[in-house]
């Protein structure tokens, strides 16, 4: 029997009440519910290596009581985890990523490739490495990355669902990752905002290739077209997906350079940093 790898990625902070709600009306048959602590400390600092050949390295002790310190919180908090799982019945398990923070991003990437859904609780939202943690989550691998949700449950069987579509590679591979949700759902939009009509193109409009594939999966969909109105393309997302009632929001992430996102904002931005709506990404 085949099991869904669920990743949730938590802090020492993650209240129980939230990993709580995520984990409700789980089928504790069909799910296999990884956790993992992300903590990082500083790095190293550099005057602790020596420019001496073979010198040896003096680590600052208020270095060293940091990283003991935060090893001892993240353990305590893995071990609050593991018995939420025992007592909730599931199958599942706890690790840390307890590194440098130069190294977190690779650490988060790395447990999450062996995963078919990330789940991030909204209080991550408040870590200073959100970014980082984001980041390592969507570059550097192929899981799709659930912002917002109510519970684990409730995104696979959410009903209605917007896939917000671009043409692009990231919202591709997102919408295949979303297929089996999209399968159970009572309607599928497949949104165009201010959609471009390359001149001489043959692909026909927007979503017209992308419904057809979808329908022969089985899917409810239908596509719409709609204006911006002069605003950032995530903030209509996020007022058409409230306006329309939708339980998900479908989306590729990072379709632009990230640096210029992270500069100058962008629909990532955007869907990340808000906390309302839930929203499957994949780049």
């Amino acid at each position: 029997m085949s099991r869904i790898t669920t990743l949730i990625v938590a802090d020492a902070k993650t209240s129980d009440a939230e990993t709580k709600a995520l984990l409700a009306g789980l089928p504790t048959q069909d799910v296999h519910v990884a956790m993992l602590v992300a903590g990082p400390v500083a790095n190293i600092p550099i005057y602790a290596v020596p420019a001496a050949p073979y010198g040896s390295i003096a680590i600052p002790d208020i270095w060293h009581d940091e990283y003991k310190r935060i090893g001892k919180e993240l353990a305590a908090r893995a071990d609050g985890f593991e018995q939420l799982l025992m007592d909730a019945e599931i199958e599942g398990d706890v690790s840390l990523a307890y590194c440098e923070r130069a190294l977190l991003e690779s650490e988060v990437a790395k447990r999450a490739r062996m995963s078919d859904f990330v789940f991030v609780p909204r209080a991550l939202a408040e870590n200073e490495d959100f970014h980082r943690i984001m980041r390592g989550l969507l570059f550097g691998s192929p899981a799709g990355v659930v912002l917002n949700a109510k519970s684990i449950a409730d995104t696979f069987a959410a009903k209605k669902i917007i896939v917000a579509w671009d043409r692009s590679l990231p919202a591709t591979r997102a919408v295949h990752k979303a297929l089996p949700i999209l399968q159970q759902a009572d309607d599928v939009t497949i949104a165009v905002f201010d959609p471009l009509m390359r001149k001489g193109s043959h692909d026909g409009d927007p979503g017209v290739d992308l419904a057809a594939w979808l329908s022969r999966h089985g899917c409810k969909v239908k596509i719409n077209q709609y204006p911006g109105g002069g605003r950032e393309i995530g903030e209509a997302i996020a007022d058409k997906a409230f306006e329309l009632g939708a339980d998900l929001v479908v989306m590729g992430g990072y379709t632009h350079s990230r640096m210029r996102e992270l500069w100058f904002g962008g629909t990532t931005q955007t869907m990340i940093e808000q906390v309302k709506l839930p929203v499957l990404l994949a780049h």
